[in-house]
């Protein structure tokens, strides 16, 4: 993620000739990677085993994101902007010696918002996100008694949560600009019954048409 982060930084600076907010009624288009936290992300689940205090839980609630996104920008307060998200993937195991159980899940799907923009000079704005993320959320499971064979299962459900956020823009010149984000997307669902908000900070790159 580093180096990804490290390669939009060197783009900037090659780009850099002016410093301009894009002009009205223009498309744009952009990626960004980031980094997911799962809020209050609860690893008991029906594959590990939850009866011995013996057993052993290691959870990870954080992963890499990223997104591909295009957008209409119709002045320099108002956009309209669909994407596609990869909310990354979550983990947790337990194991007590005799029973070992492992949950993975992950979020993906496509998401519709409205920007509002706050320019600030000529480069610079802030911006507030409101939308919808229509997602598709799988649970892989594999739970193993002993020496056993290891038994698996997988399920999905999709499912629309809102999604929120604020950022800050700098635009280079009139084509490229870099963004900072925090988005939050609020009781994303998935198998199982679980449920949680989640949270990602992003860096993006824009290039505007």
């Amino acid at each position: 993620m580093n180096k990804i982060l490290i390669a939009l930084f060197a783009g900037a600076s090659v780009v850099a000739a002016s410093t301009s907010i894009a002009a009205d009624g223009s498309f744009y288009a952009g990626l960004g990677v980031g980094q997911t936290k799962v809020k209050d992300f609860d690893p008991s689940f029906d594959a590990v085993p939850q009866d011995s205090e013996e057993a052993y839980f290691k959870y990870d609630d954080k992963d890499t994101s990223y997104n591909l996104f295009v957008g209409y920008r119709f002045n320099p307060y108002f956009a309209l902007e669909g994407s596609y998200v990869n909310l990354g993937e979550i983990t947790a195991t337990a194991d007590d010696g005799y029973e070992f159980g492992s949950l993975n899940i992950e979020s993906h799907g496509l998401a519709a918002s409205v920007l509002g923009s706050l320019p600030i000079g000529d480069a610079f704005s802030l911006y507030a996100r409101l939308g919808a993320y229509y997602g598709e959320t799988e649970a892989s499971t594999v739970y193993r008694y002993m020496d056993d064979e290891p038994e698996s299962d997988s399920e999905k459900e999709k499912d629309t949560a809102i999604l929120g956020g604020v950022g800050a823009a700098y635009a280079f010149n009139e084509r490229f600009a870099l963004r900072a984000e925090y988005n939050r997307y609020f009781d994303v669902q998935a198998p199982q019954g679980l449920e949680s908000d989640i949270d990602v900070i992003s860096l993006s790159a824009v290039f505007s048409f």
